[in-house]
């Protein structure tokens, strides 16, 4: 096996294509929602490389490229190319697939060689796969962790051969705060075999505005992240504006951050029944007027880990309470007859449940 020491291995350095965050040579992964520009800022990428422009932070490029987008959703006519146009391309340097009647699909892994030969014949430094997994063989199965890297071991290859940087765009799962880390779709050998891995999703704080944040960086420091907005541009299409730097995080934009909007709702909950359990319909009402959603505010009390109770009242009204960790309901809160109601009415739902399970049996008259 050739094993040899490490004395005698050179060093080499890593060399980027947009320092700090793409790296030549290796696999990228960028998750992000539906409808917040993922294809403008892969398709942006390529435009300013096309021409040799500086990045979004200011940095430099590596001069004019040539660069090859593979997209498996948008039409190059009607989409890919006026986007590219107004994003300032030379569009002779970004190459699209255009798929003609009855040509497969250029799958991965058992058709990686087109790609490969493709990004040859045109010197092409950027390859962009948008999305992932529209271009997997249907025997891949992207939740084992094998067959992803069955899948993306030749693009690994590819990328060290021909000294190019490949990205490829990933839709996140349907789990809700957490580790941005976590949330995208299936295996997590996809970020495993990334050396950089990134998330687009909502400003906590500005409706209008989007940030992209690094979520993973084997080379260097987490790099700061970088607002932007899709407006209305002159000619009626969207246009991408950067904004320059952000001060939210990856973990900020999936809600598991401190500035996130499911830690916000932790704190309105903790602030809102500190001084006792308050009823459903009253900390909703409070939490829509304190801009939070009724789905943020299920999941923020369950990561608090808060009961719910409910009451009996009038013997048919029911009252149904939040109550923090070690809170308890006033005795009060019903009367004797009401609470006999309540524990009547907990008895029959407890045998209809036992019944449907087969576990209640009547007994004899």
């Amino acid at each position: 096996m050739p094993f040899v020491p490490a004395s005698q291995i050179q060093p080499e350095s890593v060399s980027w294509l947009f320092p700090g965050r793409f790296a030549f040579e290796y696999l990228h992964i960028l998750d992000g929602d539906p409808g917040l520009g993922k294809t403008f800022i892969l398709l942006d990428l390529c435009a300013r490389l096309s021409t040799g422009r500086e990045w979004p932070d200011g940095s430099a490029g590596p001069g004019a490229c040539a660069s090859v987008y593979l997209s498996g959703e948008d039409h190059p006519h009607n989409v890919l190319r006026p986007r590219l146009s107004a994003l300032g391309a030379d569009l002779d340097r970004v190459h699209l697939w255009q798929r003609e009647s009855g040509e497969p699909w250029p799958y991965l892994p058992s058709r990686h060689g087109l790609l490969r030969d493709t990004m040859a014949e045109r010197k092409a430094r950027l390859l962009v796969i948008d999305p992932l997994f529209a271009f997997l063989d249907r025997d891949v199965s992207p939740a084992g962790d094998q067959d992803v890297r069955r899948a993306l071991a030749p693009l690994a290859e590819m990328a060290k051969e021909l000294h190019c940087c490949v990205i490829m765009a990933r839709h996140p799962n349907k789990r809700g705060g957490g580790r941005a880390l976590y949330r995208g779709s299936y295996s997590i050998a996809f970020n495993a075999l990334c050396r950089s891995t990134f998330i687009v999703g909502h400003d906590p704080e500005v409706k209008e505005r989007a940030v992209l944040a690094q979520v993973k960086n084997n080379f260097d420091a987490p790099q700061p992240s970088l607002a932007y907005t899709l407006k209305s541009g002159s000619n009626g299409l969207p246009e991408l504006e950067w904004l320059g730097l952000s001060r939210f995080t990856d973990n900020d934009l999936v809600g598991g951050g401190p500035n996130g909007p499911r830690h916000r709702a932790r704190v309105f909950l903790l602030h809102f029944l500190k001084d006792g359990p308050r009823q459903v319909w009253e900390i909703l009402d409070a939490g829509r007027g304190q801009g939070h959603s009724q789905k943020t505010l299920e999941r923020a009390r369950k990561t608090l880990n808060m009961r719910t109770e409910k009451v009996h009242a009038n013997t048919l009204k029911q009252k149904t309470y939040w109550l923090l960790p070690g809170q308890k309901l006033a005795e009060n809160l019903m009367s004797a007859d009401e609470a006999k109601v309540a524990r009547w009415m907990d008895q029959v739902e407890a045998r209809a449940k036992a019944m449907q399970r087969g576990e209640y049996e009547f007994e004899a008259a």
